[in-house]
């Protein structure tokens, strides 16, 4: 079909916005068949565009979408036929159930129907010209139709549902550079415009004549009386061209076969936009422009095109932006759409947007030009779970040089695979870079210099944590001599889990630009599961105060350490935990340590390094200053052998606590070990766990006058079958021994003068917890101990203890409780007279004597209350379970102390007595205890 062709001056384009549905399942009931049928255009070999002979033809593979209804306009369903290659206008299909008229549509893809079961073509408006002069793009929007309504066995001819407009552009500014996007933009009504988009690729502006083809629908385009067409160009800079229609009552089309013609030679005037794309997964979906806070003032005329041909948005300059949402929309169908935000401020250097924000805009795919001047100070949280934003441009921020911070920018982008290298290089301000690409799990690698120009940066407080993916890191990522004001490294790299080396150079390499600052690299790589070395020069440019704080906590690949790692940190004071299960790692440096001088705490420095056997003796001797070694080593179960000399230097060391706790190799531990540690004041949990030690040396503590916990020293060291006697000799002030030798399973003898000289010790709660071998007890293993108060489950679960000496708690005269003390002792058949009688400030002995089945309860171990009955005045005594089941299994009865004779124990007392005696039915005077003893 021939095109006529108009020659204009303005135009006007529409596209309409209707309700769009898929295309409802055709019913494939029986009555379909495969027919052909004749859809005429002039006869050539494609449907396409010549410009030159404005003419259209079928190409092979094109398809027809019939959809047919029946006699009463009815929907039943519709069809897809193909073309015949090489025949007269012929397609070929299967007819509609039901149907008796057929409406005919091309392209069959690009059609939808509306709420009512009408036809209409989708997304006109997305058109791409690939270069200058090109017209290949028309193709798929050139949509033609029958809609008048034929029986199936009848000719359709397709008319053109929409024109084609020729722009011929000159007079454009040079600097216009490559162009990304046409807008063509009509005032349908005053003050109100629609715009039809046209995208390029492959075109670079040198300055010659630009010519471009767009289709439009003529049905719904018109220009108002007076109104306005503007023609928008987007690039690396952006221009605009805009005059009213000197058409006195405006301009309308009537839809036919025409090409349109315009050109433009001058009046290009420059403006600031701002392009994204969103994509919507379901119909109806609203999108909204936001600012961080409001109120706000716009700075500028800003006009905003949707990118689905419906109604432009324009905020006057000056106008009140009192909500955080500033505009919104609503897009009726899904897909992707081109957000473009014009402003009419030029000038760079002026505010030309008002701050927006993008947070937590899941429809948010690409930003496509940088941001315009927002006169922003901070971007926080700008794209915060932006989880579909895939693209950013390289110069995004380099029209905002005010920007101090950055804090959790692209937090949780979870879809973002690149980094630009220069994306901050204009951010010469910016100061804070904390979270900004915390758990952007896409992303794969970090360009070289990306900060390099941030010279005034102190905080990288979790930067890249959680970038899953991200394997490679150039070298110079935070500069060479830049970068010297850092402060915080904090977590930088935590849970970069597939990151396997670092660069030398990481940090900067340039040994005359050093950082003085006090830096934190807590938790740094803490959780990099893959990195397997490190560079030698990683810390080499920092002389200030650092904390090594978990730095590489959790690496459990890392299998070397660089000997001069450190050797720069002189000011250093924190390594605690920084190796925390790396338990790749095999060999430890002589001299890793050796210039951190200033160190003050190694606590959980190589905590489960499973894979380490020795430790060099000189390892600490540099560290004079180091006060905390607890847990050290603890969990390194490859370990076999400590030197002696290993504190010898660490003359300020005051805490021991789990230092090697889970040691199960160890087998022996020098007397020496801390000889010269005089200020340590806790060994809490020391060797807990280290099942292989069968003996320890009588000096081991000698020298540590100022020790005052053992809280849980030797718990579990299961091969330990002795004790020397000297073992807490020394250690006068030594307060706490609880769970001292808790589940030690192999001990057998206990020393009588093992506590001689602990004079101020008050706890033994569980202090022979479960130690199985020991038989007897020294009668006087407490008898020194007269500040001692807790002796709650002592001997619980002794199964091999068969007597109680007389006197062992004789001394204890503050002792408060004996709370299961003795509970599960199945073996214990006797106990002493006045077994408590000394003990008068003790309130509770709950379980005390629970399931002891082979007791024979003597009613002697307190005073008789005929003697003595105001024996338990003024406590609040608790006796519950107290004896129950007691001599069940005894060879012989024994009897009841009579607790409910007492004052205070008898009818309606106030103590806790629940269970008492339940179970205890072989006792001599089982009878005469009252039921509320009993538990009955």
């Amino acid at each position: 079909m021939k095109l006529k062709l108009y020659i204009i001056t303005l135009l006007a384009l529409f596209v309409a916005s209707c309700t769009r549905e898929g295309f409802p399942e055709s019913n494939n009931e029986q009555g379909e068949r495969l027919v052909t049928i004749s859809a005429t255009i002039p006869s050539d070999t494609k449907v396409s565009y010549n410009d030159g002979t404005l003419k259209l033809a079928w190409e092979t593979g094109d398809q027809l979408m019939l959809v047919g209804y029946d006699d009463d306009n009815v929907y039943k369903g519709h069809k897809v036929f193909t073309y015949v290659a090489g025949s007269n206008d012929n397609f070929t299909g299967e007819t509609v159930s039901g149907a008796t008229i057929y409406k005919a549509y091309y392209p069959a893809a690009a059609v939808k129907l509306d709420e009512n079961y009408g036809a209409y073509f989708d997304k006109l408006w997305q058109q791409t010209q690939d270069g200058n002069n090109s017209t290949t793009h028309l193709g798929d929007k050139l949509c033609l139709c029958d809609e008048l309504g034929h029986a199936i066995n009848q000719p359709f001819t397709l008319n053109s549902k929409n024109n084609i407009l020729r722009l011929n552009l000159t007079g454009i500014p040079a600097d216009l550079g490559t162009l990304q996007r046409l807008i063509w933009t009509v005032e349908y009504e005053t003050g109100k415009t629609r715009s039809t988009s046209l995208d390029f690729t492959n075109y670079m502006h040198t300055g010659s004549e630009l010519i471009a083809f767009l289709t439009f629908d003529p049905i719904v385009t018109k220009i108002a009386a007076g109104g306005n067409v503007k023609i928008t160009l987007i690039g690396d800079k952006s221009y605009e061209w805009k005059t009213p229609t000197p058409v006195a009552n405006g301009k309308t089309y009537t839809q036919g076969n025409t090409r349109y013609y315009a050109s433009v030679s001058q009046g290009w005037y420059e403006v600031a936009p701002l392009m994204y794309t969103i994509r919507t997964n379901d119909p109806q979906t609203e999108h909204g422009i936001n600012q961080p806070y409001a109120p706000s003032t716009n700075p500028a005329n800003l006009t905003i095109y949707w990118g689905d041909g419906t109604e432009n948005t324009f905020l006057a300059q000056n106008s009140a932006l009192s909500e955080m949402r500033i505009a919104s929309h609503n897009y009726t169908g899904t897909g992707d759409y081109t957000v473009t935000i014009i402003s009419d401020q030029a000038d760079t250097l002026s505010k030309q947007m008002p701050r927006l924000t993008f947070d937590q805009q899941e429809l948010l795919t690409a930003v496509l030009t940088p941001f315009p001047n927002m006169d922003a100070p901070a971007f926080g949280h700008t794209f915060y779970k932006c989880i579909q934003l895939t693209t950013i441009p390289a110069d995004l921020f380099r029209y905002n040089v005010n920007v101090t911070s950055f804090n959790g920018l692209f937090r949780d982008c979870a879809s973002l695979t690149t980094i630009p290298a220069d994306l901050f290089e204009h951010n010469t301000l910016a100061e804070s870079f904390q979270l900004t690409f915390l758990n952007c799990t896409g992303i794969t690698e970090l360009p070289a210099g990306l900060f390099s120009n941030n010279t005034q940066a102190e905080y990288f407080y979790a930067c890249f944590k959680g970038c899953t993916s991200l394997t490679t890191i150039q070298g110079g990522l935070f500069g060479d001599n830049t970068n010297t004001t850092v402060t915080s490294f904090l977590e930088c790299f935590n849970g970069c889990t597939a990151l396997n080396n670092l660069p030398s150079g990481l940090f900067g390499s340039d040994q005359s630009a050093t950082n003085t600052q006090a830096t934190n690299f807590r938790e740094c790589f803490n959780g990099c599961t893959s990195l397997t070395a490190v560079p030698e020069d990683l810390f080499s440019r920092f002389e200030g105060p650092i904390s090594f704080y978990l730095t590489f906590r959790n690496c459990t690949a890392l299998n070397n350490l660089p000997a001069g790692l450190f050797s720069n940190n002189t000011q250093a004071t924190d390594f605690s935990s920084c190796f925390t299960n790396c338990s790749s790692l095999t060999e430890i440096p002589a001299e890793l340590f050796r210039y951190n001088t200033n160190a003050n705490s190694f606590q959980g420095c190589f905590y489960y390094c499973t894979g380490i056997t020795t430790v060099p003796a000189g390892l600490f001797s540099n560290n004079e200053q180091a006060k905390f070694f607890g847990s050290c080593f603890r969990g390194c179960t490859g370990l076999t052998t400590v030197p002696a000399g290993l504190f010898s230097n660490n003359g300020q060391a005051k805490s021991f606590d789990y230092c090697f706790r889970g040691c199960t190799g160890l087998t022996t531990v020098p007397a020496g070990l801390f000889s010269n540690n005089v200020l340590a004041e806790s060994f809490k949990y020391c060797f807990m766990e280290c099942s292989g030690l069968t003996n320890l040396p009588a000096e081991l503590f000698r020298f540590n006058t100022n020790a005052k916990s053992f809280y849980g020293c030797f718990w579990l060291c299961t091969g330990l079958t002795n004790l020397p006697a000297e073992l807490f000799s020394y250690n006068t002030q030594a307060t706490d021994f609880t769970s001292c030798f808790q589940e030690c399973t192999g001990l057998t003898y206990l020393p009588a003068e093992l506590f001689r000289y602990n004079t101020n010790a008050n706890s033994f709660q569980g202090c022979f917890y479960y130690c199985t071998g020991i038989t007897t007890v020294p009668a006087g293993l407490f008898s020194n101990n007269t500040q001692a108060t807790d002796f709650t489950f002592c001997f619980y679960s002794c199964i091999g203890l068969t007597t109680v000496p007389a006197g062992l708690f004789s001394n204890n005269a503050l002792a408060e409780s004996f709370f299961g003390c003795f509970s599960f002792c199945s073996e214990l058949t006797t106990v002493p007279d006045g077994l408590f009688v000394s003990n008068s400030a003790a309130t509770n002995f709950e379980r005390c004597f629970y399931d002891c089945k082979k007791l024979v309860l003597k009613k002697e171990i307190f005073p008789l209350p005929t003697v003595t009955p105001d024996f338990f005045a003024n406590r609040t005594m608790n006796f519950q379970f107290c004896f129950q089941n007691v001599g069940t299994e005894s060879q012989t009865p024994g009897t009841a102390p009579e607790l409910w004779l007492f004052t205070g124990g008898g009818a309606g007392t106030t103590w806790t007595i629940t269970d008492c005696f339940t179970g205890a039915t072989s006792l001599t005077n089982y009878n005469d205890i009252p039921n509320s003893w009993k538990g009955l």
